[in-house]
């Protein structure tokens, strides 16, 4: 389940080696989050386990959703098993697959608390050695932002909300819906289900700086030829191991950790590892 030693190592180093300038502390009334690792359950007999690490693998990032507050706000869960999320495969669909049933703007789904998705099972075989049973969701899935002042007559739709670069670096690849952003120091952010046609003005190899404009939040699949998902941001963080093998990074405490900052919170990164807010983090889980 552990990250390999050097991986840890590297960015351990790299949380402790920075200086966060902590913000006033403000009300951010909406801002509450269940704990790393913490999933959303199915049935008893579909319990699963999540990555339950709070290491801050990336403590500098910008929160890659765009939205302005006090009057957006913004939450990670599981778009496939909140309403109108998952069952991609047509009739018969079971909970593996997520649920079939209600309508992807049941406003639930804008709701806080933020949760993690990293190791999620639904419909997802993929190997993730960093989750318990090495399979599972690689990444976060975020909504476009909730509106809580004014006309909120587009806070479901796709194709209106702006993601944005997380980091700057280089682009590696831009197809379909997917975008991948390469961090100088070598690790990977691929973003999925962009609008393809607002993703046009990037090539491989173009520069972008934290916050850039990257596309446009949708609900396309990977090769950008159908709108199946619910509208959300995946993203996802990678890097190469020293024995050469790909590792998946848990990017859900790094995500809390920028999102405090962007709302005006200290981050509350201790010795590379995201502290317990007990006003705001759910305790005992959600």
């Amino acid at each position: 389940m552990m990250l390999c030693a050097s991986i840890v190592y590297y960015f351990l180093i790299l949380a402790g080696s920075i200086a966060h300038a902590q913000a006033p502390q403000t009300n951010a009334p909406v801002f509450k989050y269940c704990p790393p690792g913490d999933l959303q359950q199915r049935p008893p007999r579909m319990r699963e386990s999540g990555n339950r690490d709070r290491d801050v693998y990336f403590p500098i990032l910008t929160y890659p959703v765009a939205f302005k507050h006090p009057d957006q706000a913004a939450v990670m869960n599981s778009q496939m098993y909140n309403p109108g999320g998952g069952c991609h495969a047509g009739p018969g669909c079971s909970w593996e697959d997520g649920v079939s049933h209600g309508s992807h703007c049941d406003r639930h789904n804008f709701q806080p608390p933020s949760r993690d998705t990293f190791c999620e099972k639904a419909g997802r075989g993929y190997t993730n050695r960093s989750c318990p049973d090495r399979k599972g969701h690689q990444g976060v899935d975020m909504r476009p932002p909730t509106v809580l002042r004014g006309d909120s007559r587009n806070q479901c739709k796709p194709n209106v909300w702006d993601a944005i670069a997380i980091t700057s670096g280089e682009v590696r690849e831009v197809r379909g819906a997917v975008v991948v952003i390469r961090h100088p120091q070598g690790a990977t952010f691929t973003y999925r289900h962009l609008q393809p046609l607002s993703i046009r003005h990037l090539r491989s190899k173009t520069r972008v700086a934290a916050g850039d404009f990257i596309g446009k939040i949708s609900r396309y699949n990977n090769s950008g030829t159908k709108q199946y998902t619910t509208p959300h941001l995946h993203i996802e963080a990678k890097i190469e191991s020293s024995n050469g093998r790909t590792v998946v990074i848990p990017l859900y405490t790094s995500l809390i950790a920028t999102y405090r900052r962007k709302v005006g919170l200290p981050d509350l990164i201790m010795n590379g590892k995201l502290g317990v807010d007990s006003s705001r983090e759910i305790a005992g889980g959600c």
